[in-house]
């Protein structure tokens, strides 16, 4: 059978003329983040659907995408016979797709997918309703490993009943809480898909435009504040993640009491460390806790702090004789 790699070669070098469903599937099968050893199955195709259900604005084109992806399969048949059912695909793909409004619904449906697919068999499972009218479903086995599932407000009709999409992000923790090294992590925040894997502590992946799966960032590197993963990373895992054992949340707090204590001693530099420790601040902020009360009061004591120390020094700079 072939995998998927052999049909990314073909959607590659084909001669059709590259029209924006075209590229969308090449995008796809590339960025998604399939395995190009995996072999083709009615799965991977059943994601392409999941997907182009949660995008309204690919949805809306789904015809065209069709279209295209039955022209290119049916060349891609005459060298590598694959036992697909394009019926079957569009008949998926042409079920009728609502937003569900009510956070309570939404939840019952969500509750409902879970249990069907049998992932609370043997574990434990928490849904919360997230403000951007999503649920998130933490699921944690008997190892400690949990696994995060992301439910947009994005629902099917089947058989005149409602039935949730997939999870739009899905990503994988051990029982340290770090995220699992071999599996492919995926994560959508704020009109931006992430696809990536780790590495030790290395992130590689690609940042992707939802709205047309386009690359905006490709990630190689490690994951820290530099990496364009990071700040969308931990807004999810806030709602999971205790603060007190948050690596990231317990140096911006430190950070802040050693600008402070710096600025008061008079220290060198202290000027220059406490800009840094604001910017820092106010990026967590911005990005992830933006409903922290003692993060604003610690960053509010430093802006303080430093408006007492620039005015210290403005009294006491030596004038010059006249």
């Amino acid at each position: 059978m072939a995998n998927i790699g052999s049909f990314l070669k073909h959607l590659k070098y084909t001669s059709e003329k590259t029209t924006n469903e075209l590229l969308f599937l090449k995008n796809f099968f590339s960025l998604y983040g399939f395995d190009p050893n995996q072999l083709i199955n009615s799965s991977v195709f059943m994601s392409l659907v999941n997907f182009i259900h949660q995008n309204s604005i690919i949805y809306n084109k789904k015809e065209a995408v069709f279209e295209q992806l039955k022209l290119q399969l049916m060349q891609f048949y005459k060298k590598h016979p694959l036992d697909i059912s394009l019926a079957d695909i569009k008949k998926s793909l042409d079920r009728q797709v609502i937003d569900i409004e009510d956070p309570i619904e939404l939840m019952t449906v969500v509750s409902k997918h879970i249990k069907k697919s049998k992932a609370n068999d043997g574990k434990k499972v928490k849904l919360k309703s997230l403000a951007s009218k999503q649920v998130m479903a933490l699921i944690l086995d008997s190892q400690s490993r949990l696994e995060v599932r992301i439910y947009s407000s994005r629902a099917k009709i089947i058989k005149g009943s409602i039935s949730s999409l997939n999870p739009i992000s899905h990503l994988f923790y051990n029982s340290f809480m770090e995220l699992q090294p071999g599996p492919f992590q995926r994560l959508y925040v704020n009109e931006t898909y992430f696809a990536f894997k780790i590495f030790e502590t290395k992130v590689v992946g690609h940042a992707i435009k939802f709205k047309n799966f386009g690359i905006k960032d490709k990630i190689s590197q490690l994951l820290n504040s530099n990496c364009s993963l990071f700040y969308p990373l931990k807004s999810i895992e806030k709602h999971y993640i205790d603060l007190s054992s948050d690596p990231f949340y317990s140096d911006l707090c430190t950070n802040i009491d050693k600008a402070i204590d710096s600025l008061k001693l008079k220290q060198p530099e202290a000027i220059v460390f406490s800009k840094k420790a604001i910017k820092q601040a106010y990026l967590a902020l911005k990005y992830v806790f933006d409903d922290d009360n003692y993060l604003k009061y610690k960053l509010l004591e430093l802006e303080r702090t430093i408006q007492a120390e620039v005015q210290w020094v403005s009294q006491n700079q030596i004038q010059p004789l006249s």
